[in-house]
C-alpha cells in the first residue's frame, strides 16, 4: 500500500503549527472555571517554581565562577610550587 492509496478523511490542517493553535484555542474555551483555593494553589505553585528556577540559575552562575576562579588559581599555585622546588635546588647546589 502506498501513501497515495490512503482515504483521507478529517480536515486538513495548514502548517505544521496550526494543529497545535487550532487545539489550544479548544481546550481554553473548555477549561472549566476553578475555585478561589485552587487559584492560590496555583500562584504558589508558580512562586515556587520561580524560586526554584532563581536558586539553580544562582547555582549554576557559583559553580562556573568557582570553576573559572580554580582555572586561574592552579596554575599560579603550580608555578609557586615549582619557583619554591627550584630556589631550594639552587640552594643545596650552592653548598
Amino acid at each position: 500500500m502506498s501513501i497515495y492509496d490512503l482515504n483521507r478523511t478529517g480536515q486538513v490542517i495548514v502548517g505544521p503549527g496550526e494543529k497545535y493553535h487550532t487545539l489550544s484555542d479548544n481546550l481554553e474555551t473548555r477549561l472549566p472555571e476553578i475555585s478561589f483555593k485552587q487559584q492560590d494553589a496555583v500562584r504558589r505553585a508558580e512562586k515556587y517554581a520561580k524560586e526554584q528556577s532563581i536558586k539553580m540559575v544562582l547555582k549554576k552562575r557559583t559553580v562556573a565562577h568557582q570553576q573559572q576562579k580554580n582555572k586561574l588559581v592552579v596554575p599560579q599555585k603550580v608555578l609557586l610550587l615549582m619557583c619554591g622546588l627550584m630556589s631550594r635546588h639552587s640552594f643545596f647546589h650552592q653548598y
